[in-house]
């Protein structure tokens, strides 16, 4: 006999059952039930380190450099401006050294010992001291003088300080002694030498040492170390054996430097 053809049967499909596990089994652990394993964990990265630690400057310090630094400069700006001012006064006075010259000189007593090689003498000069400056004074202190056969000192002074005004023109006056000196056979035969050969004239030279500065009202410079060289001042004697010796001729000028 024929079986009857089943209907077709229209609609949704019926849901599939779930599938059955053994008995005991039990259901899959949550999150198992995929194909594909689950990510690794990571542990949260450590904090970084700490910043460097800046410690705050300390006011105290930062003020006293500040002053400092402020106190240089200051004092290189007065500096700066004292020097220009200086040198502006400089250019508009424009100050000249001062003029030296021996006008006359005598020398008496005079006597030299070849044999004790010793010498004595009186020297007294005159010696003319000019300020060219027509705005600027000079002041001279500190002076020294002397006078040498040569190389060879024969005797020293100290001259009083002075002031010349603007244009002034004085006469210093030098006096000079020595007794019994000892000068050395050099120079005892060079004197006595010049006596016999020269005529009866001796030469010798005569030195000034100071200080002298400029001013000019308020203005005035430091003070300068001032050499005069008056060399070649020749006496002469009446003779070999004479006692006095006198300058001639006209004014001789002097070397200055300052």
């Amino acid at each position: 006999m024929e079986q009857e053809p089943k209907p077709v049967v229209t609609g949704y499909p019926a849901a599939a059952q779930p599938p059955s596990y053994p008995a005991g089994a039990g259901a899959p652990a949550h999150g198992t039930a995929y194909p594909y394993q689950a990510p690794p964990y990571y542990p949260a990265p450590p904090p970084p380190p700490p910043g460097p630690y800046y410690q705050p400057p300390n006011n105290a310090y930062g003020g006293n450099t500040t002053f400092l630094r402020r106190l240089i400069i200051i004092t290189i700006a007065v500096f700066l401006i004292v020097g220009f001012a200086t040198f502006i006064a400089w250019l508009v006075l424009r100050p000249r050294i001062p003029v030296f010259a021996v006008t006359s000189a005598t020398v008496s007593s005079f006597n030299v010992s070849v044999g004790s090689q010793q010498m004595s003498a009186e020297f007294n000069l005159s010696v003319s001291v000019r300020n060219p400056n027509k705005r600027v004074g000079l002041s001279y202190d500190e002076l020294d003088a002397a006078v040498l056969y040569r190389s060879t000192l024969i005797s020293e002074t100290s001259l009083a300080p002075f002031y010349q005004e603007k244009g002034d023109s004085r006469v210093l006056p030098a006096r000079f002694s020595a007794v019994g000196r000892y000068v050395g056979g050099d120079v005892a035969n060079g004197i006595a030498g010049e006596r016999s050969s020269n005529g009866g004239a001796v030469v010798f030279h005569v030195r000034f040492f100071g200080r002298v500065n400029f001013r000019s009202g308020a203005w005035r410079t430091r003070r300068h170390y001032m050499r005069v060289y008056c060399d070649n001042v020749k006496f002469v004697f009446g003779n070999a054996t004479a006692s006095v010796g006198t300058f001639t001729g006209s004014p001789q000028q002097c070397e200055v430097h300052i």
